[in-house]
């Protein structure tokens, strides 16, 4: 809904306290001299704020329907009804505006850590997947031939050394046979 002049106008009086609560910079003369002018009333409020007028004319808009929808029947609105109002405003706004930050931090935060948190994991992987890769060959290259070297010239040890280590792997693992039915 967008507010007309005209509407704007007949109800400035009943405004001008909400206005000033709402921007409470503004002063009451220079709010009165514009003489209810929507136009006048926008370009006021901002040179006195940092809001666009886009912004303000929807804060107008909310704050007009608003007051018109708690307009009691009676002529004059009670000052105690507008401070109601405006808490009421004020709390409505700051719950609105927590829970759509959360909603949108959760969103989009946690899709920024994993496009961040995935790449770094992935990297990491393939590095020590290189790395590892690396250290294979280079015991290829240093460590079998040594190895391999002292089977030859000592196969007796050597096979006397497998078999104790299978014996012993094997007390090991299977126990040494007494708790066995």
């Amino acid at each position: 809904m967008t507010l007309s002049p005209k509407k704007f106008r007949k109800r400035f009086d009943r405004l001008t306290p909400i206005i000033l609560q709402e921007w409470p910079q503004l002063e009451v003369e220079t709010l009165a001299e514009t003489g209810g002018d929507l136009e006048a009333v926008i370009n006021y409020i901002a040179d006195q704020t940092e809001r666009t007028r886009t912004r303000i004319q929807q804060d107008l808009t909310e704050l007009y329907q608003i007051a018109k929808a708690n307009e009691p029947k009676s002529a004059e609105v009670a000052p105690t009804e507008v401070v109601g109002l405006r808490d009421n405003l004020r709390d409505t706004l700051r719950d609105s505006l927590r829970n759509n930050l959360q909603d949108y931090l959760q969103d989009n935060v946690q899709d920024n850590l994993q496009g961040i948190v995935l790449p770094t994991v992935e990297r990491t992987l393939d590095l020590l997947e290189t790395r590892a890769e690396t250290l294979l060959s280079q015991v290829e290259k240093d460590v079998l031939p040594s190895v391999k070297n002292q089977i030859r010239n000592k196969p007796a040890r050597n096979l006397l050394t497998i078999l104790g280590v299978g014996f012993l792997l094997g007390l090991l693992v299977g126990g040494l046979g007494r708790d066995r039915q």
